[in-house]
């Protein structure tokens, strides 16, 4: 069920640029059933997933992937 909704939310919303508060629920609702089962932090590997998941409204680390790669480019000297 999970997969299936996660999979529904990025390609029929997300990669749209679509959010919504229901969408946004169902993503906190996965992130929180996954820290109960023992997760002590989430990687939001697929780009659109930072649209709904941040610090903000989940309890453990995230580590958005967009925002690192962005945070590095701007402080990486190119030579």
């Amino acid at each position: 069920m999970d997969r299936t909704e996660t999979h529904h939310i990025i390609y029929d919303e997300l990669c749209k640029d679509i959010t919504t508060a229901d969408s946004t629920a169902v993503y906190v609702t996965i992130a929180k059933r996954l820290a109960e089962a023992g997760a002590d932090c989430l990687i939001l590997g697929c780009n659109e997933v930072g649209m709904l998941l941040n610090q903000g409204n989940v309890d453990v680390l995230v580590s958005d992937n967009t925002l690192i790669h962005c945070s590095t480019a701007l402080n990486c000297t190119f030579e």
